[in-house]
């Protein structure tokens, strides 16, 4: 509460890029809808940090010995489909 957008979007990039530069990391994203701003009117949400999340979350860590977990939190799941969140966690 209180960053800007561009403050809360940095300081999820400084998190994946810590997470990138240890050998063993795991990062928790919690209630992902509200980090999104989603709202079920419409639907609206933070396109800015979808994008930015969608990136992060697909990109591959630089090292190859680098392993890294992404766990997300949704209570609503079936509406967030259509952002393309649910394909970029994947097994690679």
């Amino acid at each position: 509460m209180g960053y800007s957008e561009s403050s809360k979007i940095n300081a999820i990039v400084k998190i994946f890029e810590d997470a990138y530069r240890s050998t063993e990391a795991c990062i928790i994203i919690d209630n992902l809808e509200r980090l999104l701003e989603f709202v079920d009117i419409g639907p609206r949400f933070n396109n800015h940090m979808l994008q930015s999340l969608l990136v992060l979350i697909k990109r591959l860590p630089k090292k190859t010995e680098c392993r890294l977990l992404i766990l997300a939190t949704t209570s609503c799941s079936d509406k967030l489909q259509h952002l393309e969140i649910p394909g970029c966690f994947t097994n690679r």
